[in-house]
């Protein structure tokens, strides 16, 4: 399913796929581009629940108190690497997403079919979390840019 989620990803941004294609339309380019019929369904609803509204993928989290630290489940210290843990960090740090934005970051992580969640895996999640609920496009755009830019030195490694 997160090949699906990245095949889709990459092509929204080199502008080779429309997201507002219909449903059956972005089925069928997926099925010709090789991905199963069953993991397309799983990555569709992978992003109906991102676009879901946070209070209602998350009710009972409240935002939490200035100066408060975030405890990783033991299943989130499994599933997420340190670096992708440092990561969000770092994140919520320089309020670039907030206590509902990590959580919802967190929440769609462990809801792929990835035993353990590297730092380059998290930043797409968290691309894609920042442009459903982000009403800041400069952080999601910052993010893009340095997903991007991080993609583009490894490829010249």
């Amino acid at each position: 399913m997160f090949d699906i989620l990245m095949y889709l990803f990459e092509s929204y941004i080199l502008g080779q796929i429309n997201l507002k294609t219909s449903p059956a339309h972005l089925t069928e380019t997926l099925r010709n581009a090789g991905f199963r019929s069953d993991h397309i369904v799983q990555a569709f609803q992978w992003l109906k629940e991102l676009s879901d509204p946070i209070e209602a993928s998350l009710p009972d989290i409240e935002q939490p108190q200035e100066g408060t630290i975030r405890v990783f489940a033991p299943a989130e210290l499994t599933h997420l690497s340190p670096e992708a843990r440092g990561f969000l960090i770092m994140l919520e740090n320089s309020c670039i997403i907030n206590g509902h934005l990590r959580e919802l970051i967190i929440d769609r992580a462990l809801a792929l079919d990835i035993d353990y969640i590297e730092k380059a895996e998290i930043k797409l999640i968290v691309v894609m979390v920042l442009g459903a609920h982000s009403k800041n496009d400069k952080d999601t755009g910052m993010i893009q840019e340095l997903l991007l830019s991080e993609k583009a030195r490894e490829t010249l490694h």
